[in-house]
């Protein structure tokens, strides 16, 4: 019966409904996350950009750290630059001290810190300390500066540059420089100023030695003829020459005297100005190794580098641009997506 009342309905009367295509949303899932991931990968690295340091201080210290918060934002490894050390425009010469810090990751942290030390050695440099751990190492060095680009090179080279994070900052130390200098130019003209003082004191002293001397000779010449005439003088003249000698004799004392304290002035003052002397030199061997010294320090780089261990997933999420994690989202929402294709296909 059922059969022949639809047999005499019209064809077009009779509907049929098909099931609605399921959507993959598995994969639309993976799909979203992964953009959060980069999304929030964006944002952190944002915030690190963008982060500045926050200081807080109580009342009591307000003043101190507002003085002090030049220096309190600049991180240690920087040189710590400040108006007392300035120099004019006018002097242009430039004596760069280097510092040079680097973080390096690695997988194997003790064979990376043998081969560093290799390599600073190979160039002429010094090994100042070093440390090593299962995942954490320290190096230590100081390398010569015009040796440094090859250095940096080589390390890049071998370790690769996604691998190797580096830091160099460079001081003029020119106030140093100017401040030696001024130093070593006043001790200079001291040192001239009492080499001068001390040919004054021998050409006034050898003058006046030789003034007193000349009267202690005229003295003993008439003292010798009044001898000489006493031995065939008159009575009375015998007097007189015996008065006039002892008168001489006199003189002559007071003359040896002065002589005397003369010698003895002229000795102090040779020995304060030897003394004087001897100390600014001793001065001026310093200021010329501070000189030495620094010339040295510029011509020599101070360095670090840090070691520490890397994970194959961080080594992974390095070298792939963009977060590791979105691409394995990815990876899994195509796998889902081509997943769906096939069991419609199969369904059908």
């Amino acid at each position: 019966m059922k059969s022949m009342v639809l047999n005499k309905l019209p064809n077009n009367s009779v509907k049929t409904f098909k099931t609605p295509t399921p959507l993959p949303w598995l994969s639309f899932a993976f799909t979203t996350m992964a953009i959060l991931v980069v999304m929030g990968n964006s944002v952190n690295y944002s915030t690190k950009t963008l982060i500045t340091p926050n200081y807080t201080t109580s009342s009591s210290d307000a003043m101190e750290s507002s003085a002090q918060s030049k220096n309190s934002i600049m991180p240690d490894y920087y040189p710590r630059y400040g108006y007392p050390g300035e120099s004019p425009i006018s002097d242009g010469r430039e004596f760069l001290k280097t510092h040079y810090n680097s973080t390096l990751r690695t997988r194997h942290v003790t064979n990376t810190k043998t081969r560093i030390e290799t390599i600073v050695r190979g160039f002429g440099g010094r090994i100042d300390g070093s440390s090593s751990a299962e995942r954490y190492g320290y190096i230590g060095f100081a390398l010569p500066a015009n040796k440094l680009e090859l250095f940096r090179q080589e390390i890049k080279d071998i370790f690769g540059e996604k691998l190797y994070i580096e830091q160099i900052s460079t001081e003029n130390l020119l106030p140093q420089k100017q401040s030696i200098e001024a130093e070593q130019t006043q001790t200079e003209k001291y040192i001239t100023g009492l080499k001068s003082e001390r040919n004054q004191v021998i050409n006034s002293h050898n003058s006046t030695a030789t003034s007193l001397q000349s009267k202690i000779n005229a003295i003993n010449t008439e003292i010798t003829r009044l001898e000489i005439e006493n031995q065939t003088a008159t009575q009375q003249r015998k007097t007189e020459i015996s008065t006039r000698i002892a008168e001489l004799q006199t003189e002559k004392n007071t003359i040896q005297g002065q002589l005397g304290t003369e010698n003895k002035s002229y000795q102090n003052k040779l020995a304060n100005i030897d003394s004087q002397l001897k100390n600014w030199q001793s001065n001026l061997e310093v200021v010329k190794k501070q000189d030495k010294n620094l010339i040295e320090s510029v011509a020599t780089v101070n360095g670090s580098i840090s070691l520490s261990w890397i994970s194959l997933w961080e080594m992974s999420d390095i070298y792939t641009p963009g977060p590791l994690l979105a691409w394995i989202l990815l990876a899994l929402a195509t796998i889902a997506y081509f997943y769906h294709r096939r069991y419609l296909e199969l369904a059908i």
